[in-house]
């Protein structure tokens, strides 16, 4: 694996120096190591889950959801889960107009009452 490096196009850039003496800073996030404090974290929740229903995707989203979450998983981001709980999934274009960029969101707003 390549040691991580910093470059940009603008060479004259005041952060460049920083960057370069501290290339993990810029490093992709790896969140299948072990962190380094040992406090876990559980939400216990009471009542039944909301109902929310699935909404179809378009086959090129579908595809690209796929994509991203298989990525995740790959990087520890997120896992299948087979729990009851389940929030109405949103693909929208990113602002940047470029259409192979899109934003993954939920929706709580079924669960704020």
């Amino acid at each position: 694996m390549a040691q991580p490096s910093a470059s940009t196009l603008d060479k004259n850039i005041p952060c460049l120096d920083l960057l370069s003496e501290f290339p993990n800073v810029t490093k992709p996030i790896s969140f299948k190591e072990t962190p380094f404090y040992s406090v876990a974290h559980h939400i216990e929740s009471t009542g039944s889950p909301v109902f929310a229903k699935a909404r179809p995707l378009q086959s090129d989203r579908y595809r690209r959801v796929k994509e991203e979450f298989q990525t995740m998983m790959n990087m520890g981001i997120c896992r299948p889960s087979k729990r009851p709980w389940i929030s109405p999934l949103h693909v929208v274009p990113k602002k940047d107009g470029q259409s192979s960029m899109w934003r993954l969101s939920t929706s709580q707003r079924s669960y704020e009452t």
